[in-house]
């Protein structure tokens, strides 16, 4: 049953039916009445062959009526009931199936149902425990591959993820660029590109140290996450430039983005860094179509020459396309 791992429990047998009598009765009694038999059977062969003036054929005769029935009655009786149960054993033993127990006889009431009874106990302890012993190992397995591919995932993510803005990193945008940029020509979108850095970093860095421009790096980063759309992919290009893929991006949403991304700059670290450093955002954006260009490689060569205008033209600026100058 299913409280015992499908394997069935053996109980004390019923009392037996008329037509198992004789096969219950111990095999003790059995042997008691074969060698009976014998010796009865042998003072009759004894008598008959006195009686016929000790020939030889009258011993013959009753030898071979004497013993072929108790040879018989041998194998019924005590030879076939332990050779079934010795090749129900092995079967059981080289199977380990809890369907080969129910072939034992296990319902006898001799010699022979009694140790049918015992290994059926043995053999059903040894299948459970070699059951749960597999599902405790499949159980193990599970969780080792479980914990192994979070494992993975965990070191698949710190090896493309920037430790200090949890932004992608350049061995992301290496693995990632040119496949997105062939999904898009692909099903004839557009792919944006945008790149933007703080102006005066290095200063904030040499006047009120590198915590100083790392808290603004993780500032900025944490505004990109909150600006960008769920398909937009966010890039710590290096040092304080962060590069933005925006896939199937109209480049007026674009240039959207990039404004509101500036004013929530401005208003943020006017509370972090004393307004005579200067620190503001310069960004430069380019388009696979609007600037015709094949590659991830020339689309990022495109909006980094944007963000160089951007920064000649006064810096806190927005440039995009053709270059044409959004004040913010």
């Amino acid at each position: 049953d299913e409280a015992n791992g499908g394997l069935e429990v053996v109980r004390d047998p019923p009392a037996a039916s008329s037509s198992r009598v004789w096969d219950d009765i111990p095999l003790r009694n059995k042997l008691t009445l074969l060698v009976m038999l014998a010796a009865v059977g042998g003072g009759w062969v004894g008598i008959a062959e006195s009686r016929f003036g000790h020939e030889l054929w009258p011993f013959v005769l009753g030898i071979t009526v004497l013993v072929v029935p108790l040879l018989l009655l041998g194998q019924r009786w005590v030879c076939g009931p332990f050779d079934k149960l010795e090749r129900q054993i092995n079967l059981i033993r080289f199977r380990r199936r809890a369907a080969m127990l129910r072939q034992l006889p296990v319902m006898r009431c001799d010699e022979v149902g009694r140790l049918a009874r015992a290994v059926h106990e043995v053999a059903e302890a040894a299948i459970r425990d070699r059951s749960e012993a597999s599902r405790l190992r499949r159980t193990i397995d599970d969780r080792i591959a479980r914990a192994t591919r979070r494992a993975t995932s965990r070191l698949r993510q710190i090896a493309v993820r920037d430790p200090l803005t949890n932004l992608a990193n350049r061995r992301f945008l290496q693995e990632h660029l040119e496949p997105l940029v062939q999904s898009v020509q692909q099903a004839q979108a557009d792919l944006v590109c945008v790149l933007l850095d703080m102006d005066n970093f290095k200063q904030v860095n040499d006047r009120l140290g590198h915590a100083m421009g790392d808290r603004l790096l993780a500032l900025l980063a944490g505004l990109i996450r909150g600006c960008i759309r769920s398909v937009d992919f966010a890039v710590r290009y290096g040092g304080d430039e962060i590069l933005v893929l925006m896939p199937n991006c109209p480049i007026d949403r674009a240039r959207s983005f990039a404004s509101r991304l500036i004013n929530l700059f401005d208003q943020q670290v006017a509370t972090v860094v004393p307004e005579a450093v200067g620190c503001s955002l310069s960004i430069g954006i380019a388009t696979l179509q609007g600037n015709r260009v094949s590659t991830g490689q020339e689309l990022i060569e495109k909006a980094d020459f944007y963000l160089y205008e951007a920064k000649r033209g006064g810096k806190g600026l927005v440039i995009a396309g053709d270059p044409v100058t959004v004040n913010t």
